[in-house]
């Protein structure tokens, strides 16, 4: 690109030279034809005067009638001389004002013009230009791509595992060295916002238990009383089995009923 810009340059230069020589030449040649013309509409009006002259003897006698017809026919000559040269000089002019604006009337132009070669030369630059810009472009691509790999390739050898909300491990579903497949779990969390303890009654005692109702939870080995209120109520153990509760009821708890009692987190509480 750079020899091509060096090569346009001089190109340019060679254009500008010859475009200020021709409309030198152009300007020259209007100046001929414009003094021609002023000559030319001398000779026609000196013809016309000598044309009345001679017609004025003629009347009067003293000059032939070929002299008169000569008169006529050298001024009707005359004038058709100075139309072709008028329309010469508008030629010309018009020449002149191409040349102005870099074109040419009177030649054909070739690849050894000065003007051509820098409309070759300007266009090879701009196709160097461009494809310059796409491998720009392109570059700026794999660079991409490659910092995209490096981030991937960070990720695929280790990755930061980040909780969606504080919580506390509960169980750890995979160990070092195993393999892992796309979303495969590994640990499991529980959400300590929610506590929840649960408690055995006899039937006989439900009517002492609401749902809603207070509770207070005696803390082995500690003073501190938590308060807390019935969640659930799950009566005939040993007669219904539900769905959600994964864990085994033991046989001797049949005619006992199951209480879960939420824990209010209004005062702090032990681990």
């Amino acid at each position: 690109m750079a020899k091509q810009r060096l090569l346009v340059e001089t190109i340019r230069n060679d254009a500008d030279q010859q475009q200020a020589l021709e409309i030198e030449r152009s300007s020259r040649e209007l100046q001929r034809l414009e003094a021609e013309v002023r000559r030319s509409r001398e000779e026609v009006a000196f013809i016309d005067r000598d044309l009345k002259r001679q017609q004025t003897l003629f009347r009067a006698g003293a000059v032939a009638e070929t002299v008169v017809d000569r008169a006529s026919t050298d001024l009707a000559r005359e004038r058709e001389q100075l139309a072709a040269l008028e329309e010469r000089l508008a030629g010309q002019k018009s020449v002149v004002a191409a040349a102005r604006k870099n074109l040419t009337l009177t030649t054909t132009r070739s690849n050894f013009d000065p003007a051509v070669r820098l409309q070759e030369a300007k266009l090879k630059l701009q196709r160097l230009e461009g494809r310059r810009r796409t491998q720009a472009k392109r570059v700026e691509g794999l660079t991409k791509q490659l910092e995209t790999a490096g981030v991937a390739r960070g990720l695929q050898s280790e990755s930061t595992l980040v909780s969606p909300r504080q919580a506390v491990v509960w169980r750890l579903l995979a160990n070092q060295g195993d393999t892992l497949r796309a979303e495969a779990p590994v640990l499991q969390l529980i959400d300590c916002k929610d506590r929840f303890i649960t408690t055995f009654v006899k039937e006989s005692d439900l009517n002492r238990v609401r749902i809603g109702g207070p509770a207070r939870i005696d803390l082995v080995g500690d003073s501190l009383d938590l308060r807390g209120e019935v969640a659930t109520i799950r009566s005939g153990l040993g007669r219904v089995s539900l769905k959600d509760d994964t864990n085994p009821i033991p046989i001797n708890l049949a005619r006992e009923s199951q209480v879960r009692v939420r824990i209010l987190n209004d005062i702090p509480a032990p681990p």
